[in-house]
Order: C-alpha cells, then sequence, then structure tokens
C-alpha cells in the first residue's frame, strides 16, 4: 500500500472547557453532532475515563488535542471552533490568508492508540473482567487468571460448551466496568 493511502488525521486543540464534556461523556456526541458524521472510529481522543465502583479518573496520552479522520468538507471542520470547548483546528495561512488544515498521519495517530492502550493495561490483576479489542477473539469478555511477562494476561473465556484459557497481549484488552461495591 502506497503511503499516500493512508488516513490521515486533521487535528483539534481543545480549552479547559472540554473536561467537563469528557467527565459528563458529551463530548464525542457533541464532537459527532456538529461534522454530522455517525461513526465513533472517525473521531480518536488519546484519553479514556477509566471508572470503578468509587472513583472516575482520565488517563491521557496526550493533552489538548484530539484527531479527526480527514475526508470531510473542510468547512465542516472549522465549524468545531465555534463549539466553546474547542480552541481551534491546527492548520497554516497562505499569503492571501486562506487556511490550509494541517494533517497527521495514520501512523502518528496509531502510535497513540498504543501508547493509550498500553497506559490503559499497564496494571492488570487477577480477577478483573475485559473485553477483548483486537485479535480473534475481538469482542469477547473473559477474566484475567494471571499477568504474564512480555506484555500478556491469561484471561479465562467460558461459553456453553466450552471453557477456555489463553495468553493475549494486554493491550489488546479493555477493562470492564466493575459495577459491584467493593467493601472497605
Amino acid at each position: 500500500m502506497d503511503k499516500r493511502d493512508k488516513p490521515t488525521w486533521v487535528v483539534v486543540e481543545v480549552n479547559g472547557l472540554a473536561e467537563s464534556k469528557i467527565y459528563e461523556e458529551r463530548f464525542i456526541p457533541t464532537i459527532k453532532k456538529a461534522l454530522k458524521i455517525e461513526n465513533d472510529e472517525d473521531i480518536f481522543t488519546p484519553w479514556e475515563l477509566v471508572k470503578n465502583s468509587r472513583t472516575i479518573e482520565l488517563v491521557a496520552v496526550m493533552e489538548g488535542y484530539f484527531f479527526i479522520r480527514s475526508g470531510l468538507e473542510e468547512h465542516l471542520y472549522f465549524n468545531l471552533e465555534r463549539l466553546p470547548f474547542v480552541e481551534s483546528v491546527l492548520c497554516t495561512r497562505n499569503g492571501n490568508s486562506m487556511r490550509t488544515i494541517q494533517v497527521v498521519g495514520d501512523d502518528n495517530v496509531n502510535e497513540l492508540k498504543q501508547k493509550l492502550k498500553e497506559m490503559l493495561t499497564f496494571d492488570l490483576k487477577a480477577g478483573e473482567r475485559v473485553l477483548v479489542g483486537e485479535g480473534n477473539l475481538k469482542n469477547l469478555e473473559g477474566e484475567v487468571i494471571d499477568v504474564l511477562e512480555n506484555d500478556l494476561a491469561l484471561i479465562y473465556f467460558e461459553f456453553r460448551s466450552l471453557r477456555l484459557a489463553t495468553s493475549i497481549p494486554k493491550y489488546f484488552l479493555k477493562r470492564l466496568e466493575n459495577n459491584e461495591d467493593e467493601e472497605a
């Protein structure tokens, strides 16, 4: 595949007002509505809310920016600047003061995605429920039995007629919210 065929991403800077939208879980829906898009995969936020029964924590690999897959009409990106929590769409100006949107390559965004996954799973513990986000077992829920060397976790899956334990790279996993109240 030619490097020019890979997707690119528009970089958008946010201000301090974005944090409340993130914690209210209204950030992505607001962006999708403003851009008139349906697909969550067209937006990458280099952060994620981690919830458990007592706390909500924002884990970020990069602060102050998020990314939107390129390919939309340029005015839609610039319309984001009307939102109170968006500072600007990164761009350059030519001699006529015309703005040209700046993009970053897919490899750069994938590197950030990978770092975020690693940050979210570095402290996995036995007994935690996880969802597989990549690979042959994608979308299956399991339980961490053990954390192995080399960034692998041993995950237990139980189906109607099959019980399976297999090692999976930790960055393939996403913690599931623990709804049970832990005793103090």
